[in-house]
């Protein structure tokens, strides 16, 4: 591990281009190895047997091993193990024990079972196939998390739903990445009617009979080879499979390409982890991002749109509903993509993390208003819980606009207090009894939650006030008069107990990311409310997301990457990832941890982070924009003045100083979240 440490060094102090490369593998190397290490003495300690003063009476074990290893045989490493109840045979007498086993296995098979019901046509013929049963039952390899759509009504609607924006790719090549049973690529299909059609399937065993009526339609062709494997993709993606596209050059503007539509089916139960990413689908997607930036795998033909098939886990790393979850993947979807939304997907407006539900609302009213301008009409029976109620009151007086009211959440323990409470009226809860003390609990949270969202409306409110009278203020004066108000405020905030504090910043930001000329979070930018699914259109039951991916040309500076580059993007990178470990702090601190100064040599040169009108803010302290709540002009002024900066540290430095901090994590990476903040 010294040796890989001193590569590492004599690699950052060199100066070609390609050093860069090999420093990130040096380093990760030296991690990999200190970790093998680290576990292995944990082991080690585990293993460790304590020393006693007596010795121990040979026991059979140990005679056994001495009369083997005197016979030259190899002695055994270890007793061997116990037996289970399930092992023991027609000796055990246990009762109970086997009854406990016996439900345990019951209650997984039922589980199972659960989301295994098949209540269409084309999922009883994939309930058939006997893949998704026990491992005793099935008579057939293939993947088990897959989970495929199977309702007929659910592909028909969607694809009439975004039909005016699919007609563009009529007559393309239809790249289809685990297609399996079909039901959708055959939707897309008859709309689009592609001049070449692969399917990359590698269960073709197990799909093929219900691939074949979509195999009889010419330009049609199936291979076994995995969309995901990128030296397998990069074989389909050649003149052979895809005569005619043409590579773009790398110097010049990238274009969008409607001649090239790829779909993916991503969405897998249970979520299956690979090495630092919570799943595999994430660092699928995490790469489609990345091609964008790099032109790799299919965005090397031009600016290639997705549809992309997700569990409802993973969506929120894309497109984040509120500030909390914003992080650095979906800042890198939103830095390169014209559009990014749901198109359909389960009603599961609820969740750990949430915001103001007067900002959900006059999302969805501002969401309805360019469907109405687009005539765009959602499906009778697809509407969503939150378009219901948008629906349900028309009327421009009651429109509802957010940051004019104390924030409002749908807490999760409301529906047991409201049943608590109708319980106390009909007299059916005692005094003194396990539910009074239960009421009486939920009476009181909801009362400081309250007391939680009143404060944080009112400092809001005030430091709007200030904001304002900052701007109008004309001379020294009146400057001097409102910075006082300024730094008593700030004083107030410092003061706040801690969990006021956390839902004032959380209302902070919610708040601003929203109320800007364009919404920085891709979701409130969808031109359409997701279709409503539900769990038996998918088999397994399981429901998901369909995602629509418009990539767009990316700012130059953001990319600028590779061996042959100077490394903008690649600092860009580096620099997000560490304003991000520190979210909810403001930008000029935020900046100031990753290299000392540097607040004071960025901060003047971007404008837009003290101008109200591009989403930026006056004020200083507590009122100045936090790291998670920058937007896109304010990210690209952010890494163009860094660029002019004289003071900054060269790319390696910079690589090393993040690689060694050990408080530059981001707190996606942080073992426990916080609730709220």
């Amino acid at each position: 591990m010294l040796l890989v440490r001193s590569n590492v060094r004599a690699v950052l102090c060199s100066s070609s281009s390609a050093s860069v490369a090999i420093a990130r593998r040096c380093w990760c190397q030296c991690q990999f190895q200190q970790q093998q290490q680290q576990q292995q003495q944990r082991r080690q300690k585990t293993t460790k047997t304590p020393t006693t003063t007596k010795t121990a009476k040979p026991t059979k074990a140990t005679k056994t091993t001495k009369s083997a290893s005197a016979l030259g045989l190899d002695a055994p490493a270890k007793k061997p193990r116990k037996k289970r109840i399930s092992e023991a045979g027609p000796k055990s007498n246990n009762s109970q024990e086997l009854a406990r086993e016996a439900a345990i296995k019951a209650a997984a098979k039922d589980k199972r079972n659960g989301i295994l019901k098949h209540e269409t046509e084309l999922a009883k013929q994939l309930h058939d196939t006997t893949l998704w049963r026990a491992a005793g039952e099935r008579n057939i390899a293939g993947d088990r998390h897959r989970v495929n759509v199977v309702s007929e009504g659910l592909g028909d609607d969607i694809v009439e739903y975004i039909k005016p924006s699919l007609l563009r790719h009529k007559g393309c090549d239809l790249i289809d990445i685990f297609p399996g049973p079909g039901l959708f690529s055959r939707k897309l299909h008859d709309l689009l009617e592609p001049r070449t059609h692969i399917l990359m399937e590698p269960d073709a065993h197990v799909y093929r009979p219900m691939l074949e009526p979509l195999l009889q339609r010419p330009g049609t062709v199936l291979t076994t080879k995995s969309g995901i494997v990128w030296s397998e993709l990069n074989q389909i993606l050649s003149p052979e499979f895809l005569p005619h596209q043409t590579e773009l050059d790398r110097s010049c503007e990238p274009e969008r390409n409607d001649t090239l539509l790829v779909v993916a089916n991503l969405a897998t139960h249970p979520k299956r982890r690979f090495r630092t990413f919570d799943s595999v689908t994430q660092l699928v997607l995490f790469q489609f991002m990345s091609a964008i930036r790099n032109f790799n795998i299919f965005q090397k033909y031009g600016l290639v749109r997705m549809l992309v098939w997700v569990a409802d886990s993973e969506e929120s790393s894309l497109i984040p509903r509120c500030v909390q979850n914003r992080r650095r993947m979906s800042i890198e979807a939103e830095l390169s993509t014209d559009w990014l939304y749901d198109v359909a997907g389960p009603d599961n407006a609820s969740g750990w993390f949430q915001r103001d539900k007067n900002i959900d609302i006059e999302s969805c009213q501002n969401v309805l208003a360019r469907m109405r301008s687009n005539h765009i009409a959602t499906p009778p029976g697809r509407e969503t819980g939150l378009l219901k109620k948008v629906l349900a009151h028309p009327g421009d007086e009651e429109m509802v606009v957010a940051g004019q009211q104390p924030p409002e959440f749908e807490r999760l323990y409301l529906p047991a207090l409201a049943q608590h409470e109708e319980d106390f009226a009909n007299a059916k809860i005692a005094a003194r009894s396990p539910e009074y003390s239960r009421l009486l609990y939920l009476r009181h949270k909801v009362q400081w939650n309250d007391k939680r969202c009143a404060s944080a409306f009112a400092h809001m409110q005030e430091a709007e006030q200030i904001s304002r009278d900052l701007l109008t203020a004309t001379d020294d004066a009146s400057r001097a008069a409102v910075a006082a108000r300024e730094a008593a405020w700030n004083g107030k905030i410092e003061r706040l107990n801690k969990d006021l504090c956390k839902e004032f910043l959380l209302h902070r930001d919610n708040l601003r990311v929203f109320r800007q000329p364009q919404p920085v979070l891709s979701w409130d930018r969808r031109p359409c409310e997701p279709l409503r699914v539900e769990p038996t259109e998918f088999y397994p039951n399981i429901p998901c997301h369909l995602l629509d991916i418009q990539p767009k040309a990316m700012f130059p500076l953001l990319r600028d990457t590779g061996a042959d580059s100077n490394h903008v993007a690649d600092s860009f990178e580096l620099i997000l990832r560490s304003i991000l470990a520190t979210s909810k702090l403001s930008i000029s601190m935020s900046l100031d941890r990753l290299y000392p100064g540097a607040s004071e040599g960025i901060i003047p040169n971007c404008p837009s982070l003290r101008d109200p009108a591009q989403g930026g803010v006056p004020l200083g302290g507590f009122g100045e924009i936090s790291s998670r709540a920058l937007n896109e002009k304010q990210l690209i002024e952010i890494i163009t003045a860094w660029e002019k900066w004289p003071f900054k540290p060269s790319f390696a430095e910079l690589v090393g100083r993040i690689d060694e901090e050990p408080e530059m994590r981001e707190e996606d990476d942080m073992p426990v979240p916080e609730p709220f903040a």
